[in-house]
């Protein structure tokens, strides 16, 4: 199933209550299959052009990222293994394997991972 969200006023606010200066990130240094060490898992890049990139997160079972957004860019969720909920201003949705869930620029959502195996 492909779900869809788009940003809502909830986002809008949570964002300017961050009040921070979003900053782009220039660097043209090399993370291709770098394996980043989270609380919650690891995380690493699998693809990354000037247009797109890809990630590949692994999260524990019973752990969840934080609750964040992306400002400048949309953020595409699939779930490849396991069963993630995905916690967003407005809703909770859960995702199942081959579950896609296509986010707006600036949508706060946080990912936990509720099954067994991570």
């Amino acid at each position: 199933m492909i779900f869809e969200e788009y940003l809502s006023r909830e986002d809008i606010f949570l964002l300017q209550s961050c009040n921070k200066e979003v900053q782009e990130d220039n660097s043209s240094y090399d993370i291709l299959n770098y394996k980043v060490d989270k609380p919650w898992g690891y995380e690493s890049v699998v693809f990354h052009d000037e247009n797109c990139a890809i990630w590949n997160l692994f999260i524990k079972n019973g752990e969840s990222t934080s609750f964040h957004c992306h400002p400048k860019k949309r953020t595409v969720v699939a779930v490849t293994e396991g069963v993630i909920e995905c916690k967003l201003s407005k809703r909770v949705i859960i995702l199942t394997p081959s579950d896609i869930l296509i986010l707006d620029m600036g949508v706060f959502h946080s990912s936990k991972c509720i099954s067994d195996n991570g």
